[in-house]
């Protein structure tokens, strides 16, 4: 169980949540559908705490992916609907855990992660902001 002071890793998080929403396949896409699958996890994950990507490239991920077997795998039509998908199984499981995901990765054997606590996220991306307004 999660508590606020030991939060499981974050790669564990991100395992156990493909491996629901693919039931139990995510290991048998290729890189590229990784990619998206992980992309989609990363938006669905950080804009529920209203942590929109300011970097993102999501038809990099999604154009050389093969969408059908994706889509197939996860239950959905669409991007959109993944991560959805995500959402709703993050608030539903993860509702607590305000970490903001700065990158994920699938190296070919585990998920690589880097996040910050969201009030440190947030004390960042504000400072980066005044030193921005000021130039």
């Amino acid at each position: 169980m999660m508590t606020s002071n030991n939060p499981p890793p974050m790669a564990k998080i991100v395992n156990d949540v493909l491996d629901e929403i693919t039931r139990g396949r995510f290991l048998e896409l290729q890189q590229r559908e990784m990619d998206a699958l992980l992309h989609y996890f990363h938006r669905g994950w950080n804009e529920r705490l209203g942590v929109y990507l300011q970097n993102e490239q999501p038809q990099a991920f999604t154009l050389f992916a093969n969408r059908q077997k994706l889509f197939k795998m996860t239950g959905c039509n669409s991007g959109k609907e993944v991560i959805e998908k995500f959402e709703r199984f993050i608030i539903r499981h993860y509702k607590k855990d305000t970490r903001v995901i700065l990158d994920l990765a699938w190296n070919g054997y585990k998920i690589d992660t880097q996040w910050l606590p969201l009030d440190e996220y947030l004390e960042k991306t504000e400072k980066s902001d005044a030193i921005a307004e000021q130039a």
